[in-house]
């Protein structure tokens, strides 16, 4: 039998500068993941990384990682856009996607996650591995 496919949703907003507890301040988020420049090898290329994400999940659609990290997030699109302004800060949304050649899932965006991500002027990007 095959297993579900894995997904995880990530919201990520990056910088040049260190102001990752000033968003965490601000969002009244814990975040899943911090990285600052010094965590990585070659850091003239990096940045600041303040991730909040669903983790790995098995689900057969991405719109149910899309809604619980929207329940996380809704409300707090002018405090993102604020935080984006005064920091210089970017915003992604990245859906990652495991799953067996022939059993992938629906990849299907809802209005609201669409409406979110143009309200804080965020990138969107897919990563999908097939096994």
């Amino acid at each position: 039998m095959n297993k579900l496919p894995q997904i995880e949703i990530s919201f990520l907003l990056t910088g040049q500068e260190d102001f990752l507890q000033e968003i965490t301040d601000a969002l009244l988020i814990k975040p899943s993941h911090i990285r600052r420049k010094q965590d990585y090898k070659y850091q003239e290329f990096a940045d600041f990384m303040w991730e909040l994400t669903t983790g790995k999940q098995e689900s057969k659609s991405v719109d149910y990682q899309s809604a619980e990290l929207l329940e996380k997030l809704s409300g707090k699109e002018k405090i993102i856009v604020q935080l984006l302004n005064s920091y210089k800060l970017k915003a992604d949304l990245l859906v990652i996607i495991h799953a067996e050649i022939g059993d992938g899932p629906e990849i299907n965006l809802s209005t609201d996650i669409i409406k979110f991500a143009a309200e804080i002027k965020a990138e969107m990007g897919f990563d999908i591995y097939f096994y």
